[in-house]
């Protein structure tokens, strides 16, 4: 059973003994640090009187211990109050000092600590084992209360690496966080990919001498970065890219799509007679799609469906 559960049921089976007991002399002291999250009449007071009364009153919970760095003041009138909260009717005299200045015992958590428990934490969310991290700056050492402590670090999504990311650590104490630190971490993945050297336009029927192959760090660069065209031969583009940009999956046109200024072959059918020309893409997809584009035979764009990546069907 918890101790201060105990003392509560001591203290009601002892309030009638201590009203009835000799007076009890309470000297406050001026300056007390206390390494428990609650201050008690015995940590701030010099108790004389009756044993058993000493031992309820020394328990009594006077207040919350102060952060680490920072003081709490107790006086008479205080405590006097919180013993009467507490239940116990005792005759007091207060003597002493005026006031009591209340410290938090305190303990520094390593910062080199707290970022190791980062780094672990990386490396657990990387279950391929092939990102480098490395912390941005050093991390600095934090002061929380003298009693036992664990370091937590909040969930981490692989998905969500870039290249500089921010991990966070609690630092708990009595179960609940008191101090939070974040750690700022390169992370670095380097592979052999293409890179353009120089800007490529979207549409554009690009090769492999439109790129270098270099090593580059890759986190943050999207999905299936590629390390070389698909079946060797020129691809389009459906997206631009600037000079250095890493190219990726996402960013080539499917075989079997256009894109707008494509020239097609538009195949119109009305009825049993069938019309064919020429027209251009205004508005692009892939097969099955329905695209928009322009004839000679038409002042505004006529929308279709894309059968290959040069035949348009009109109805």
């Amino acid at each position: 059973m918890p101790r201060f559960v105990l003392h509560a049921i001591a203290a009601a089976l002892l309030a009638h003994a201590v009203a009835d007991a000799a007076p009890v002399t309470a000297s406050l002291r001026q300056q007390v640090s206390v390494d428990r999250p609650q201050v008690e009449l015995g940590d701030v007071a010099q108790l004389e009187g009756a044993a058993d009364v000493r031992e309820v009153l020394g328990h009594v919970v006077v207040g919350r211990a102060p952060r680490v760095g920072y003081v709490q003041r107790f006086t008479p009138a205080m405590l006097a109050a919180a013993v009467r909260k507490a239940g116990v009717s005792a005759d007091i005299a207060w003597q002493g000092s005026l006031a009591v200045q209340v410290t938090a015992a305190g303990q520094r958590v390593s910062g080199d600590d707290i970022a190791r428990a980062a780094m672990a934490a990386l490396s657990a969310a990387d279950p391929h084992g092939d990102c480098q991290f490395n912390p941005v700056r050093a991390v600095e050492a934090v002061e929380v209360p003298a009693r036992a402590f664990s370091l937590r670090v909040r969930p981490l999504d692989r998905a969500a690496f870039a290249p500089r990311i921010g991990v966070w650590v609690d630092v708990v104490v009595d179960g609940d966080v008191y101090r939070s630190v974040q750690v700022p971490v390169e992370v670095v993945q380097e592979r052999a990919v293409l890179v353009a050297h120089a800007d490529l336009r979207a549409g554009m029927a690009v090769g492999p001498d439109q790129f270098d192959t270099m090593r580059r760090n890759v986190v943050g660069a999207g999905p299936r970065v590629l390390d070389r065209l698909p079946g060797g031969a020129k691809v389009r583009l459906v997206r631009p890219m600037r000079a250095g940009d890493v190219l990726t999956a996402d960013r080539l046109m499917a075989s079997d799509a256009v894109a707008s200024g494509d020239h097609v072959h538009v195949v119109a059918r009305a009825g049993a007679a069938v019309i064919e020309t020429d027209g251009v893409v205004m508005r692009g997809g892939a097969s099955g799609d329905e695209v928009q584009v322009v004839t000679a035979h038409s002042a505004q764009p006529v929308s279709g469906t894309l059968l290959d990546n040069h035949t348009v069907a009109v109805q």
